[in-house]
């Protein structure tokens, strides 16, 4: 049975009748898609071989063959489209004038001009006399035509071509049509008068190749893309097809614009003098300002911002008013940093100082009350944009407040002036600018005087004083107005200088009305930080130290919860104000620390606000005056008893704070220790019932069991006056102290007689009394009564030597077992 290879190999030889033979036997004894492939190949040859020698009767017969095949393609697997170019270059074959036009096709390389027109007279212009098969062919004679009126510059030649092509109905889009595309592009550069806009249009601008879109490269070089540069081209048209483009050739928009973007970039760039360059960046915000923020538009901010300094500010922000709907990528809002590792503000914080310093030196040079309402409203948008993703500092937050006191919005001002003077409280500036927010005159005063408080640089000073006596005069207190003008009068005089009008005005205002009432300073700064700090609620502490740390002095306070410390210069706190005085403070409070804002004193008993508790004096370092001591919480810390008032064993009634070791551990301190009498203190510590279980006269100790958890521990005489026997019950007051090594050590504050009971160390026990023996001895060794244990020592004092019935006292122990310690009545009779 012949195979398909037999058919393939009859073809190679060139043995084509013999080949269609056995192709037609394959399909009528095996059809199929092999077999019909088989025929599909043969019958292409046939065609190929029958038009080497066009005759009518060879191309009627290449008809026919084509019929077949084109019949036999929709049979067969094509995916690679391979059979339909086959049957489009059979076709184009068998038509009129093919191979005429070919052979135009062939010199059109070599000899453009004359290809171009043999092919006019074969085909007409436009191809009106030429199958549109041969359309294309025609277009690539016309190309290379094209390339060559380029070389010597022939316009009105090119622009007759290029609308010639366009009237064709060659395949589009095809590498000829981009290539077409890329003539036109050269003309345009070379022509300005040459509308590329119009062009672009009728060549269709959904007709760019996917490879149209990207890049390529040559010899390691980037190429740019097709549609890269047709945007360049269209950027500076008076019709940039934007929209079009970019629905066109399914890339979104900010891709486009991004391209046009990207030429007038390096436009920019290259620029010769800044008179070109104001032209480009005009033109720009005018055509792209308007569209969402790109790469490219980011780069163009850094170098406008680069290139237009202080001296052209004005051109500056009106570039950015233009380009106001354009926004910020993220890329914006990157800090630089430089090659020594130096953070440097991201390009959005500084093109708003940029701004806001703008707005600054105008309203100077013009007048106070100078707005650019357009520049203010989009840059407050800007600085609350920067405040939305935290990407400011002080300064800009600053700046912001600064911007609602230009807008009018005062209150919007303060609540910002508030947060600020958080971690700028000691900038003078805050205060005064925090001024202008304020209605109240004597507030307003306040303010500028706690900014006189804080500045030293007399230069500073002066401004101020003239502010504060405008305020005083208009207020009617002239005569403290009067006290400013001459501090400034003095400042003026060490300058050399004379005092301008504007204090000679002030002057005569106050000396024109005499006044005798005179304000208290320290009130009216008080009020003002008091409103400054309104946010924060007064919270009291108690002065606990006054002390010296590297050569700074410092106070510290404490609430019994919180302690902190500020150095004595930033609060200026009496030294009169004793330990213990009650200060209230306004602050700021987080999980690790206390920032105090301002402070006054209150009228409270000293340490009153700090709860009272008692300690035990476990023992005295006299060579560090320190005394250690536990609380009636079980808590072991120390103090310094620098007056060598305190011994071992007595009882201190105490303040309590706490303070931090050189271990970073949190202990209980003491404040304002007190030795006080036992009686008064027995209340607060720990007490219970406690049984005495032994006693031992050699050691001179004895034995106690708690009632709270049965445990034991060991009392000695030394340790108190009692001698109580086996069984008797004491009032115990007590507290726990834990050595190094961790074990609980009982300190013994008070302990005496109780007549109270305890079923739980006590109890009473009677029947039968077995006697138990070791070994076989005649004496019993122990016994039980009621499952109580009886000791021999027991038996043996109460000269019991057999069984009997008992009535006895037992004492529970330390191991949760009961024992008799005392019999009290034994009866034989049984």
């Amino acid at each position: 049975m012949p195979t398909i290879k037999d058919i393939t190999a009859l073809r190679h030889q060139g043995k084509l009748d013999e080949a269609y033979k056995l192709a037609l036997y394959i399909q009528t004894h095996n059809p199929g898609e092999w077999a019909d492939t088989a025929m599909f190949w043969v019958l292409r040859d046939m065609v190929m071989q029958l038009l080497i020698d066009s005759t009518d009767q060879n191309i009627e017969q290449a008809h026919h063959y084509l019929d077949i095949m084109e019949n036999l393609l929709d049979r067969i697997s094509d995916p690679s489209g391979v059979g339909a170019n086959t049957i489009t270059k059979i076709k184009r074959a068998i038509l009129p004038n093919y191979n005429e036009l070919m052979q135009c096709v062939e010199l059109s390389k070599k000899n453009p001009s004359e290809a171009y027109n043999k092919s006019v007279i074969i085909a007409g212009k436009q191809g009106e006399r030429l199958n549109v098969i041969l359309h294309e062919d025609l277009g690539w004679i016309m190309f290379y035509y094209l390339k060559s009126l380029i070389e010597n510059q022939e316009i009105n030649e090119i622009r007759a071509i290029l609308r010639d092509y366009l009237m064709l109905k060659n395949k589009r889009p095809s590498l000829l049509h981009s290539m077409i595309l890329n003539i036109a592009l050269q003309l345009a550069k070379m022509y300005p008068d040459f509308i590329f806009s119009n062009f672009i249009k009728l060549w269709g601008v959904n007709n760019f190749r996917r490879e149209d879109l990207s890049d390529g490269y040559n010899n390691d070089k980037c190429v740019p893309s097709l549609i890269s540069r047709v945007c360049a081209r269209l950027s500076i048209s008076n019709e940039p097809l934007v929209k079009e483009l970019s629905e066109g050739t399914g890339l979104d928009i900010s891709i486009i614009i991004d391209m046009y973007r990207k030429a007038f970039f390096w436009w920019m760039y290259n620029s010769k003098n800044d008179v070109e360059f104001l032209s480009i960046i005009n033109s720009y915000s005018s055509r792209y300002g308007m569209y969402p923020s790109t790469e490219y538009h980011s780069e163009i901010l850094k170098l406008v911002t680069k290139k237009l300094d202080e001296n052209k500010s004005q051109q500056f922000v009106d570039f950015i008013l233009k380009c106001k709907d354009a926004g910020f990528c993220e890329r914006d809002w990157v800090e630089n940093i430089d090659k020594n590792g130096r953070h440097h503000p991201s390009l959005v914080v500084r093109l708003a100082k940029r701004c806001f310093e703008h707005i600054k030196e105008s309203k100077k040079k013009y007048h106070s009350d100078f707005v650019n309402s357009e520049l203010i409203k989009v840059l407050s948008e800007i600085y609350d944009m920067i405040e939305l993703r935290n990407a400011g500092d002080e300064w800009t937050a600053r700046q912001r407040a600064i911007i609602s006191v230009w807008t009018g919005d005062k209150e919007d001002a303060v609540s910002r002036y508030r947060k600020l003077l958080e971690i700028m409280s000691d900038k003078y500036y805050i205060w005064q600018e925090m001024a202008q927010c304020v209605e109240e005159p004597l507030l307003r005063v306040g303010f500028l005087l706690r900014a006189f408080e804080l500045e030293k640089t007399e230069s500073l000073i002066g401004p101020l004083c003239l502010q504060i006596a405008e305020i005083l005069i208009d207020a009617g207190y002239t005569s403290d107005a009067r006290k400013y003008l001459n501090d400034y009068a003095v400042f003026r005089n060490k300058q050399g200088k004379i005092c301008p009008d504007c204090w000679r005005v002030l002057y005569e205002r106050a000396n024109s009305v005499d006044s005798e009432v005179s304000l208290n300073k320290n009130e009216l700064v008080f009020n003002a930080m008091n409103f400054a700090y309104s946010d924060y609620a007064w919270r009291d502490f108690v002065l606990i130290g006054r002390f010296i740390v590297e050569g700074k002095s410092k106070i510290s306070f404490t609430d019994g919860k919180t302690t902190f410390s500020v150095p004595t210069k930033r609060f200026k706190i009496s030294k009169h104000v004793e330990l213990g005085s009650i200060v209230r403070f306004k602050c700021i409070e987080d999980e690790t620390k206390i920032i105090p804002l301002m402070f006054q004193i209150a009228d409270l008993p000293k340490w009153s606000i700090l709860p009272e508790d008692f300690a035990y004096v476990t023992y005295v370092n006299e060579s560090k005056s320190a005394v250690s001591v536990i609380t009636s919480h079980n808590e072991e810390t120390f103090f310094l008893d620098n007056d060598k008032v305190f011994n071992v064993g007595d009882i201190i009634s105490f303040r309590r704070g706490i303070k931090r070791t050189k271990q970073n551990n949190i202990i209980v301190d003491v404040l304002n220790p007190i030795i006080c009498r036992k009686e008064n203190a027995l209340h607060v510590f720990e007490r219970c019932t406690v049984a005495v279980d032994r006693v031992n006269m050699e050691k001179s100790l004895f034995h106690i069991i708690m009632e709270e958890n049965l445990t034991g521990y060991v009392i000695r005489f030394a340790d108190t006056e009692l001698r109580p026997k086996v069984g008797d019950l004491l009032k115990l007051t007590y507290c726990i102290r834990t050595n190094n090594e961790g074990r609980k050590m009982l300190i013994v504050i008070d302990l005496q007689f109780t007549d109270e009971t305890s079923e739980k160390l006590i109890k009473e026990v009677e029947g039968r009394l077995e006697l138990k023996y070791k070994n076989r001895n005649e004496v019993a060794n122990f016994g039980f009564v009621a499952g109580v244990y009886v000791p021999k020592h027991i038996l043996q004092n109460e000269r019991i030597l057999k069984n009997c019935y008992v009535k006895a006292k037992a004492i529970i122990g330390s191991d949760g077992k009961w024992k008799v310690y005392k019999v009290v009545h034994k009866s034989f009779t049984l």
